[in-house]
């Protein structure tokens, strides 16, 4: 049985042309912003959790008490997907394809099916996936995105990482 690593280790050895990348990688790295939001509605929910506990330790009837941790368990599971939605809020590459994954929505497409990566650097200063089909799906990867607050370097790291994996992938045969 393997045991969770949170950062996958490198494969032994020298990696050459042959090597695939299948694990998911993020394009960019996430900012400081990201993880203080998380770890504030971290806090936010072990208070929320806690007062629920409080309510749900002074209530008297038995139906009062299963609405109450009811209420605790909705409480608790909604901030904590919001909590993992946020920090998995990115585009992530592997050597087969990209995704996109936001806080509402999220997609995943073949490399095949994309028909450029484009950083629109005089409009809106967003990353754009183009599918092969005409569809622009937008990215994270925006001056207000989260990761980029205050930080234009890293929005150009991260379009350049992107447009990367997208370059590689058209000179790499499908596999």
């Amino acid at each position: 049985m393997s045991r969770y690593e949170f950062f996958p280790k490198k494969p032994p050895g020298p990696v050459d042309d042959a090597y695939v990348q299948v694990r998911w990688v993020r394009a960019y790295r996430p900012s400081g912003p990201r993880w203080l939001l998380c770890g504030f509605l971290a806090v936010v929910e072990v208070v929320v959790l806690f007062v629920c506990l409080v309510v749900l330790l002074q209530t008297v009837g038995a139906r009062d008490q299963i609405l109450a941790a009811l209420v605790a368990v909705a409480a608790g599971t909604a901030l904590s997907l919001l909590i993992l939605r946020l920090a998995l809020t990115s585009v992530w590459v592997n050597d087969a394809s990209i995704r996109v994954v936001s806080l509402t929505r999220y997609g995943t497409w073949r490399w095949s099916e994309v028909a450029d990566v484009w950083f629109d650097a005089e409009g809106e200063r967003r990353l754009l996936v183009v599918l092969v089909d005409g569809t622009q799906v937008a990215t994270p990867v925006r001056p207000r995105g989260l990761d980029f607050i205050g930080r234009p370097l890293a929005l150009d790291v991260a379009a350049e990482s992107a447009q990367g994996w997208f370059a590689l992938a058209r000179r790499r045969p499908p596999h």
